[in-house]
């Protein structure tokens, strides 16, 4: 066998137990973001396609390794995610505030290199557009930090579908193992709601079509309904 297959699982699970990163089934807390109440937005699932201007508001559990939003994206339209505000979740005991993410200490950081996404932030929210179904194994076509590209002020985002595909939103955290790559989501708590909407053709700034498979542009600053 070989010997990193040995030792990832090992040093892994040392850090996992010393900082977030870990293990637990998921089980609601007191600290749970509660549903934003949101004039004539319902909940995502299942909501299929959007309809031009149509919206909804997503469930994003930590330790989930895919959130599922049941929003199917079409190739080349345009969407807005916004993360209402005083939300929060946890990795392991750190809190985070969506959709920014963590830095991280030094400890987390001699593990870096296993995130899901190695440039960016420990728990930056991740919006993904994956091959329809269920299993953790899906093709993952487009991934965009929604807490790298996000205006602080606002923390909303627009990004460009480069696939059609099953919209998933999750949080930057390490991969486990190759025989359970979801192992150290399991110690994250909490859950957050991300506001979807699939915008009109007039809707979409110029700057869209300069965004790349990792990056989305931060929207303008709106007033909440």
């Amino acid at each position: 066998m070989n010997a990193r297959h040995i030792f990832l699982p090992v040093v892994l699970l040392v850090a996992a137990t010393l900082s977030g990163c870990a293990a637990v089934r998921y089980e609601p807390t007191s600290y749970d973001s509660p549903k934003p109440v949101l004039k004539d937005v319902p909940g995502c699932l299942p909501a299929g396609s959007l309809a031009p201007g149509g919206e909804c508001l997503a469930l994003v559990r930590a330790d989930q390794w895919w959130s599922d939003t049941g929003v199917s994206v079409k190739k080349g339209v345009a969407y807005r995610l916004t993360v209402p505000p005083h939300q929060v979740w946890f990795d392991k005991g750190i809190v985070n505030r969506p959709p920014h993410g963590d830095p991280g200490n030094r400890l987390m950081n001699l593990f870096a290199r296993y995130k899901r996404h190695g440039g960016g932030l420990w728990f930056s929210l991740i919006a993904a557009v994956v091959e329809p179904g269920s299993g953790l194994d899906r093709r993952e076509y487009q991934s965009v930090d929604i807490g790298a590209a996000s205006n602080k002020d606002c923390d909303s985002v627009i990004f460009v579908a480069k696939e059609d595909g099953a919209l998933s939103l999750y949080p930057n955290d390490a991969k486990g193992p190759a025989t359970h790559p979801a192992f150290f989501y399991e110690n994250n708590s909490g859950q957050i709601w991300v506001r979807v909407r699939r915008l009109r053709a007039e809707e979409a700034p110029a700057a869209i079509a300069t965004t790349t498979t990792t990056t989305g542009v931060a929207d303008e600053c709106r007033p909440a309904d």
